[in-house]
C-alpha cells in the first residue's frame, strides 16, 4: 500500500513496480559511508545477482495482474483486453484507443511491460503461439495507440481486420497516412509576391537569424557560428522551456567545448515558447519584434526518437508550417508588421537522408529535390516526418517562398575537438566494445560530417545573396570504410595506455549476441545500446516486402 500510495503522485518516470522490488537480506546490510549515507557502487555489487535477476524477469514478464487473455483475438476482444492493461499500468480509468499511448503517460518501461504481456497472451494459445515470435522489439512504439495495436494483433494472428489482411494492407495504409499528413499541411499555403521573390540582398536590412533546437548538437554549433560572424547582426534562439532551472544553453557550450564568452555576445537574444502557440508563446511586443525584424529563420528543434510513430511528431509538423507562414508574412497581425518585412523571411530546415533512407542506391546518388514516394522514408516515424516537411516545403517554394530542406547524414564531433556526446550512439558502441574485449566487424563505409563544418554551411546559405534550392544533401563528400574507422578506433585506445594490443575484430552477429547477452541493469551504460540493436538490420522496414 505505501508503494501504490507514493506511485500516485510520482511522476511516470519515477513510478516503481513491484516487479522492479528487491527485499534485502539482513546478512547482507546495504554498505554505508561514515555519515549513513549508502555507498551506491557497493550496493550495487553486493546485489549484482539479485539484480540482473529482476531485469531478466522484466524481459521474460507475462501477465502479472492475472487478466486472462482475450476471449478470441478480434480487433474489439484484444482492443478491450490493451485497454484494461494499460489502464493497469498508467493508473487510468481509460485510455483513449485512438490517442498515442505516449502521450497519456506511457514511457520506455510501460511499452515494455505492455509488450511482454501481449507475448504471454499469444503464447498461452497454441494457435497463436507462433505468432509471439514476430513481437519486435519497439512492438508498442510501432504501433503507439490500443487500435493499432489492436490491428497488429489481428494481423499477426490472422484476422481479418477492419484496415484490410496482411502486411501489404499496412504498409499501404502507413503510406496513405504520409500523404494525408503532407496534403493537411501543404494545405492553403501562403505564396510570396513576385516582388518579394526576387533574388538579392534583403533589403540592406542587418542579417537577423530565428534560431530553433540551439541547445541540441548540431543546435549549439550553428548558434556559436551565427555569433562568431560579424556578418550576423542579430540572433534569436527559441526553445521550449525546460523543466530544469539550470542554463541548458550555457551546459550545451561547455559539454562540446565551445567558447562560452559568445553567449554573453549583445547581438543574442534568447527566448523560451512554443511554435504551436499564438504568437509562438511569446510576449506581444517580443512577437512584433520577431517579424519585423528577422531575415532568416533555421528551423533545428526536432525530437530524436527512432521508436515513435509518425503521429508522434505530428506536432513538430505543425510548428514548421507556423514558420513558414510567420516567414511568409501571413501569420503578421498587423498591417505595420507586414509592411515593415518588405520581403520574407528565407527558411532553412534541418532535414535527413532518413528521409529518404530507401533511395535504391543503384540509381545513383539521391537526387536534391524532394521524392515524392513515401516509400523512400525510413519507415519510423522521425524519417516519416522528415518526409512530409520536405514535401510542404518543395510546394511552398514552388508558390515562391524561400525555404529549403538540408538533408543531414551522420555528424559528428567538430574538427577542433572531436567531442561527441557520450549518450550518442558510437561513443556507446566503442564503450560496449570495449567491456566485451571486441570491435564488430562493419562493413561499408560512413561519410560522417563534423559538427563545426556543418553549422558552418548553415551560415553560408544564411548569407548567401542566390536563391537556394528547395533541397539540398549535406555529407561529407568523402566517404571511408567502417574497417578503417574501427583500426582507428583501436590505435587511439591502444594509445591511451588502456591495453597494450588491438581488440580483435569479430563478426557483427557474433557482437549483436553478445550485447543482447549482456546484464539488463539500470546502472550498465551498455543497457542503452539495446536500443541501437532493432535497427541493427540492413533493412528499417517494419513489414515483409
Amino acid at each position: 500500500p505505501v508503494v501504490e500510495e507514493a506511485n500516485r503522485a510520482a511522476p511516470a518516470f519515477a513510478k516503481i513496480f513491484k516487479e522492479m522490488v528487491i527485499i534485502t537480506d539482513p546478512a547482507r546490510p546495504l554498505p554505508r559511508a561514515a555519515k549513513g549515507t549508502i555507498v551506491r557502487k557497493q550496493a550495487l555489487a553486493v546485489y549484482e545477482r539479485e539484480i540482473n535477476n529482476l531485469y531478466a524477469t522484466v524481459e521474460q514478464s507475462g501477465n502479472t495482474e492475472n487478466i486472462p487473455p482475450p476471449p478470441s483475438w478480434t480487433v474489439p476482444d484484444v482492443q478491450a483486453w490493451l485497454q484494461k492493461h494499460a489502464c493497469i499500468l498508467t493508473n487510468r480509468d481509460t485510455i483513449p484507443p485512438s490517442k498515442d499511448l505516449f502521450d497519456q503517460g506511457f514511457d520506455s518501461l510501460y511499452a515494455t511491460f505492455l509488450r511482454n504481456r501481449i507475448i504471454g497472451a499469444l503464447r498461452a494459445d497454441p494457435e497463436t503461439r507462433p505468432s509471439a515470435r514476430h513481437v519486435s522489439q519497439n512492438f508498442v512504439f510501432e504501433h503507439p495507440t490500443l487500435r493499432n495495436l489492436a490491428i497488429a494483433i489481428g494481423i499477426l494472428t490472422g484476422q481479418d481486420v477492419h484496415s484490410g489482411a496482411g502486411a501489404g494492407a499496412a504498409r499501404g495504409a502507413w503510406e496513405e497516412s504520409v500523404r494525408a499528413m503532407v496534403d493537411k499541411y501543404a494545405a492553403d499555403l501562403p505564396a510570396a509576391a513576385a516582388a518579394a521573390a526576387a533574388e538579392g540582398q534583403r533589403d540592406g536590412r542587418e542579417v537577423a537569424v530565428l534560431l530553433t533546437g540551439s541547445t541540441g548538437a548540431v543546435g549549439a554549433h550553428i548558434l556559436a557560428s551565427l555569433l562568431a560572424n560579424p556578418r550576423i547582426g542579430k540572433v534569436y534562439t527559441l526553445n521550449r522551456k525546460a523543466r530544469v532551472t539550470y542554463d541548458r544553453q550555457q551546459t550545451a557550450f561547455t559539454e562540446r567545448s565551445l567558447d562560452p564568452w559568445l553567449l554573453e555576445a549583445p547581438k543574442l537574444v534568447q527566448l523560451t515558447g512554443d511554435l504551436n502557440d499564438d504568437g509562438f508563446g511569446l510576449r506581444p511586443r517580443v512577437f512584433e519584434e520577431l517579424k519585423t525584424g528577422v531575415t532568416h529563420v533555421i528551423h533545428n528543434a526536432w525530437h530524436v526518437d527512432f521508436n515513435r510513430a509518425l503521429d508522434a511528431f505530428e506536432c513538430h509538423v505543425a510548428g514548421t508550417r507556423r514558420l513558414l507562414d510567420f516567414c511568409s508574412g501571413s501569420s503578421s497581425s498587423s498591417s505595420s508588421a507586414a509592411a515593415a518585412r518588405s520581403r520574407p523571411a528565407r527558411l532553412l530546415f534541418t532535414s535527413s537522408v532518413s528521409a529518404t533512407y530507401r533511395w535504391d542506391v543503384a540509381r545513383g546518388p539521391v537526387p536534391e529535390e524532394a521524392l515524392p514516394d513515401p516509400r523512400v522514408a525510413a519507415a519510423n516515424g522521425y524519417g516519416a516526418s522528415k518526409f512530409v516537411v520536405e514535401q510542404v516545403l518543395a510546394r511552398a517554394a514552388a508558390r515562391g517562398l524561400e525555404c529549403t530542406a538540408i538533408r543531414l547524414g551522420q555528424v559528428c564531433g567538430p574538427e577542433a575537438s572531436g567531442a561527441w556526446s557520450a549518450q550518442d550512439w558510437l561513443p556507446i558502441l566503442v564503450k560496449t566494445s570495449v567491456n566485451l574485449g571486441s570491435f564488430p566487424d562493419l562493413t561499408g563505409t560512413v561519410s560522417w560530417a563534423p559538427a563545426d563544418v556543418v553549422a558552418d554551411t548553415f551560415v553560408d546559405l544564411v548569407l548567401s545573396a542566390a536563391r537556394l534550392p528547395p533541397t539540398l544533401n549535406l555529407v561529407h563528400p568523402h566517404p571511408v570504410e567502417w574497417r578503417a574507422v574501427v583500426r582507428a578506433l583501436n590505435a587511439s585506445l591502444g594509445s591511451r595506455g588502456r591495453r597494450h594490443s588491438p581488440l580483435p575484430v569479430v563478426p557483427y552477429a557474433a557482437w549483436l549476441a553478445a550485447v543482447a547477452a549482456l546484464p539488463m541493469t539500470s546502472f550498465n551504460m551498455d543497457r542503452f545500446v539495446r536500443t541501437l540493436l532493432p535497427f541493427s538490420s540492413p533493412v528499417l522496414w517494419p513489414f515483409d516486402v
